[in-house]
């Protein structure tokens, strides 16, 4: 979770108008994909300055997602009148609650009886195919995850022509609270953050990825369960002037 911070300088004398042009405005923020909450205060010292906090699960969500749609020039229009020039705005992280170090899994640790836990969360296969994927695919990913004392979540990825592929993803419930899914989708778009990000999923998991920013779109069922609706979710690219043979590659271990 991340917090967008803006001191909004309102012109002296319209501070109500500016309420009430905020009161329309604010379901155009507060309905967008990431949005957790939005608050406004105003200053006791300057009571024509105001303070809005945004909470967003990513800097993405807000600054691609909000930014780029359609609502976000309404609030503009609405908003815009009140104050000049257009506030600075910062994005904050709570440091207190970072949590354990994501970092590629040894070996041992995918073979652990909590890592296969997680890979069936991730993949909803039996036994026997789960162990396959281990085996014999996770090799050719990039393994990535949290290890506090047992694995307590992981994200398996590559990079495919022009964009990575985020194969599995799974977080354990008692570290679901502390953001780990987000840090692990954050940390493999770091990876290479020239390129955009791909992910499949269904009905179980797409408000996570919709939450994150990312871009929903139907895709064709899976015939492992042909009953379950699936999606392409697709994320841009964290940093769009970086050269294609230039990524930031994760520590090799």
């Amino acid at each position: 979770m991340i917090l967008e911070h803006a001191v909004l300088p309102i012109r002296p004398g319209q501070e109500i108008d500016f309420e009430r042009a905020f009161a329309t405005a604010r379901p155009l923020i507060e309905y967008q994909p990431g949005c957790r909450s939005v608050t406004l205060r105003r200053s006791i010292e300057t009571p024509s300055a105001y303070l809005l906090l945004v909470e967003w699960d990513s800097v993405e969500a807000h600054t691609q997602g909000f930014r780029r749609s359609r609502e976000y020039e309404r609030w503009r229009e609405l908003l815009n009148p009140f104050s000049t020039p257009f506030p600075a705005v910062e994005h904050f992280v709570d440091v207190a609650t970072e949590g354990p170090e994501i970092r590629p899994l040894t070996a041992a640790e995918i073979g652990s009886a909590p890592f296969l836990a997680l890979l069936w969360e991730a993949a909803g296969v039996e036994t026997e195919a789960l162990r396959r994927i281990r085996d014999d695919e996770l090799p050719s990913l990039r393994v990535i995850g949290a290890v506090p004392s047992e694995v307590s979540g992981f994200a398996a990825f590559d990079e495919r022509d022009g964009y990575l592929e985020l194969h599995y993803i799974a977080v354990a419930d008692t570290a679901r609270a502390d953001g780990l899914g987000s840090r692990l989708v954050d940390a493999a778009r770091h990876s290479a953050p020239h390129l955009e990000l791909h992910a499949g999923t269904d009905d179980d998991a797409v408000g996570f990825y919709r939450r994150l920013g990312f871009a929903i779109a139907p895709a064709p069922r899976d015939p492992r369960w042909p009953e379950r609706p699936r999606y392409t979710c697709t994320i841009a690219p964290l940093d769009t002037s970086s050269a294609p043979d230039a990524p930031r590659p994760l520590p090799q271990l």
